[in-house]
């Protein structure tokens, strides 16, 4: 029913393609619910706001390689002035063609670290899904005042390059970064209390090869046991036993994404627009987690924070 509704919602957009001087924008997804549907929805709602609105074909490529091969013939008759993907499926999906026009990317994790952006002769940009290191340093220094180390659970195949750069930026906050190889989330479970043992402080990053539901709560548990803190990746990880996350405004995030299309339409190369972090972060914290760690959590950042939990 849903790609019935989507090819009935296109066809009546091809027709209307271009009309009055709008701009045909493609938007490309393997996904409309949760995260995503709320940054498709806000980016959406923007560029209707823009005047002239430019006009939007959805395509999703969800359905394998025939659905994808389907999806990109009709959207190269649609002749776009621009290419927008929602997710890093969509996105490595759309890059795997030639495409003579420019590509805004939203959603995807590590676009830095991964060939997402390494790829010659690419004309894009784009708004990343990860919270910078930088932040969740600067983050982790204010709760943790006299911590000197930092853990993080790996898969080196898929995220060393998010480790090194990782790397790279614990000494400016004071830290040093000790890494676990994991190569899966077996490996990974039985790493945690290995590396929990040599650090001040553990440091979740987005890899779900390594991660999934009982990796977490191991290491949520684990990090309770041993009372080292965990900087998680997200509210319900927090409100599980992680000291505190900070994450990502999704609906900002689409926002955001519409800001550098419209950019892009204005006549702006992507070339000369850098990959974006995201700029709206989102704070959880839970006291009564940091009062069974002994972490007296400053009085300006339970003010600042999106949730605290009790």
């Amino acid at each position: 029913m849903r790609l019935a509704i989507a090819l009935i919602v296109l066809c009546a957009s091809l027709a209307l393609a271009g009309t009055a001087g709008r701009p045909v924008v493609a938007v490309v997804t393997t996904n409309r619910t949760g995260p995503f549907g709320t940054a498709m929805d806000a980016m959406i709602g923007a560029l209707g706001r823009l005047s002239p609105a430019p006009e939007l074909l959805l395509f999703d490529v969800d359905g394998g390689p025939g659905a994808a091969a389907a999806a990109f013939t009709t959207m190269r008759r649609a002749e776009p002035a621009l290419i927008v993907t929602v997710g890093t499926i969509a996105t490595t999906t759309t890059l795997a063609e030639a495409w003579p026009v420019p590509i805004v990317f939203s959603m995807v994790l590590y676009p830095e670290q991964s060939d997402i952006t390494q790829r010659p002769g690419r004309d894009l940009t784009g708004v990343a899904l990860d919270v910078p290191f930088e932040a969740q340093f600067r983050t982790l220094r204010r709760l943790l005042p006299d911590a000197h180390s930092i853990g993080v659970l790996y898969r080196p195949d898929t995220t060393a390059g998010v480790v090194a750069a990782a790397r790279t930026a614990a000494p400016r906050h004071g830290f040093t970064l000790d890494a676990e190889a994991a190569t899966d989330p077996a490996a990974a479970v039985a790493a945690i209390g290995r590396l929990l043992g040599r650090v001040d402080t553990v440091l979740a990053i987005a890899d779900h090869r390594i991660y999934n539901a009982q990796t977490t709560s191991a290491l949520i548990l684990e990090s309770l046991r041993q009372r080292k803190p965990l900087l998680a990746l997200a509210p319900a990880q927090v409100r599980a036993g992680a000291l505190a996350s900070l994450g990502c405004d999704y609906s900002d995030i689409g926002l955001q994404t519409a800001a550098l299309i419209r950019r892009l339409l204005g006549g702006e190369k992507p070339a000369a627009i850098p990959i974006e972090p995201p700029r709206k972060l989102l704070l959880t914290l839970n006291r009564r987690v940091a009062a069974h760690l002994g972490v007296a959590i400053p009085g300006e950042m339970l003010s600042e924070a999106a949730e605290v939990v009790e």
